[in-house]
C-alpha cells in the first residue's frame, strides 16, 4: 500500500468505519494477510533466537509497520517508500525488538 492504490484504500477504510460488513471484508481481504505475514517474520526471528520471545514490542510490530505504510502520506504528503520504511525499521522497530540495524 505504498503507491497508487493508497487513495482507494483510504476511501474504503473511511467507508468501512461506518459499515461493519465492509470493515470485516476489508480486514479479510487486506489487513489480516499483512498482519499474518509480519507476525510470521517476527516469529521466525524468535525461533532463530534473534528476538526474545517475551519481548513486549513483538505484539506491536504489525501495527507499527502497517501504520507507517498507511499514514505517512496523510502526515507528510509522501508515500512510505522502501527508503523510508528501511529508516523506520532501523530507527524504531529493530531497537524495540532488541535488534541492531
Amino acid at each position: 500500500m505504498c503507491g497508487g492504490d493508497t487513495a482507494l484504500v483510504y476511501a474504503v477504510g473511511h467507508a468501512a468505519l461506518q459499515d461493519p460488513d465492509l470493515l470485516q471484508a476489508l480486514r479479510a481481504a487486506l489487513i489480516e494477510h499483512e498482519v499474518k505475514t509480519i507476525q510470521a517474520m517476527v516469529r521466525r526471528g524468535v525461533e532463530r533466537g534473534e528476538v526474545a520471545a517475551d519481548n513486549p514490542a513483538v505484539e506491536f510490530v504489525p501495527t507499527q509497520l502497517i501504520g507507517a505504510m498507511r499514514v505517512r502520506h496523510l502526515l507528510e504528503g509522501r508515500f512510505a517508500d522502501r527508503d523510508y520504511l528501511t529508516r523506520f525499521l532501523e530507527a524504531s522497530v529493530f531497537p524495540a525488538l532488541g535488534l541492531a540495524p
